[in-house]
């Protein structure tokens, strides 16, 4: 997931999948308002807009909740925009003193949910992503956690990496 988190265009990543569905939507509503004055507009292929809808709302979001918490915890986890290009981060990996804290971090949101002893999150070789996702989408409804991906995307490192990733897809294909 760290490896995703790259503002690099033409390779797949988080950021550059928002910014190219950004992209994509904004040309969806120009040809909708285009044929609207009665303008020639290209043909909008619906199914590819709902495939790129639900990538973003079905995986980008979930894997950038998971990440917010992540970086709450350890904050150097995710790279500014100048050292978190393609060829940067395909290498990054968890070091051994952030995987102790993230395995700590882990264990107080079990005490703090009041988990079971054999719950997954106690163990850091059971806690799945989707374990940890399951669990920040029931966190997610108490106050002090980010409630909607604006708010998340709004935040320091997302907001900079967000908008060098559209800088950089709006370079490549525009």
């Amino acid at each position: 997931m760290l490896k995703m988190c790259h503002v690099t265009a033409g390779h797949p990543g988080l950021f550059g999948s928002l910014a190219v569905n950004g992209l994509y939507q904004d040309r969806v509503k120009y040809s909708i308002a285009a044929r609207k004055k009665g303008g020639a507009s290209a043909d909008i292929n619906q199914a590819k807009t709902v495939r790129m809808t639900n990538i973003i709302k079905n995986k980008v979001h979930l894997y950038l909740r998971q990440l917010y918490w992540m970086h709450s915890v350890v904050p150097n986890l995710l790279k500014l925009p100048p050292k978190a290009s393609y060829d940067d981060m395909k290498g990054a990996k968890v070091g051994e003193h952030e995987r102790q804290v993230l395995t700590l971090a882990l264990r107080r949101v079990a005490d703090e949910y009041v988990l079971p002893s054999n719950h997954p999150l106690r163990d850091p070789i059971k806690a799945t992503s989707s374990i940890l996702r399951k669990q920040l989408n029931k966190m997610s409804r108490h106050p002090g956690t980010p409630g909607s991906m604006a708010s998340l995307l709004s935040s320091s490192p997302f907001r900079e990496l967000l908008a060098e990733a559209d800088k950089n897809v709006k370079a490549k294909y525009q």
